[in-house]
């Protein structure tokens, strides 16, 4: 092998040969060679590490809408979660239509199933009877404290009238034989310790002397 080095426009070449099998070969390499060779490193790794930033960024952006989505989910559910407790509320306290507490009234057994259970005191409150779940007697009701006194029917089945007190009261209908307690609960919600006594019970349906007419 012969080695010969000289210098072309500032660029370093080398030029050896070899003798193999018989025959001389030639080749010629040169610093420019070298040199792109190093540039094509440098811009691989250039390449490779805009390439790593690339996928940084990618990543601090999805946890950034990940956490936003987080925060509005959670905001969410707890708007959410208010407006159903609101909803509990109204349902507990009775259904506000303008100035009027409105309870649904029905039977269940022997027993008025009154739909929300409590009203405030002060606030005017309308019954309103389901009279195809009230049979016989049960139509009519009666209760001294809360100053009622109501026979329903088909065409007119609601009664209005105004708490003037808070506590827990009873209605029984004429018979005192269908009762049920209604709530009044204090101007601010509070719940007052008054609990109405029982009133004496009545004859049961179909017992003998009763006058209710349960089935009808």
């Amino acid at each position: 092998m012969w080695l010969w080095l000289w210098n072309d426009e500032r660029v370093l070449r080398f030029k050896f040969w070899v003798w193999t099998h018989g025959r001389i070969y030639d080749y010629i390499l040169g610093s420019d060679c070298i040199v792109s060779c190093l540039d094509c490193q440098t811009i691989a790794k250039s390449k490779q590490s805009a390439d790593k930033y690339k996928e940084k960024k990618m990543k601090k952006n999805t946890m950034f809408v990940s956490m936003i989505f987080v925060i509005l989910l959670v905001a969410g559910f707890f708007l959410i979660g208010g407006n159903l407790s609101s909803g509990v509320s109204g349902a507990t306290i009775g259904t506000v239509s303008g100035d009027v507490q409105i309870v649904k009234m029905y039977v269940k057994g022997s027993q008025y199933v009154f739909e929300p259970s409590s009203v405030r005191k002060g606030t005017p409150v309308r019954l309103e009877a389901d009279i195809s779940r009230m049979p016989g007697c049960s139509k009519s009701i009666i209760s001294s404290e809360l100053n009622i006194r109501k026979t329903f029917n088909s065409v007119d089945n609601t009664i209005d009238f105004t708490p003037n007190k808070a506590g827990t009261f009873y209605i029984a209908c004429s018979m005192n034989m269908y009762k049920g307690t209604l709530t009044v609960l204090e101007s601010d919600g509070s719940k007052s310790n008054y609990v109405q006594a029982p009133t004496a019970s009545g004859a049961s349906c179909g017992a003998s002397g009763g006058g209710c007419g349960c089935g009808g």
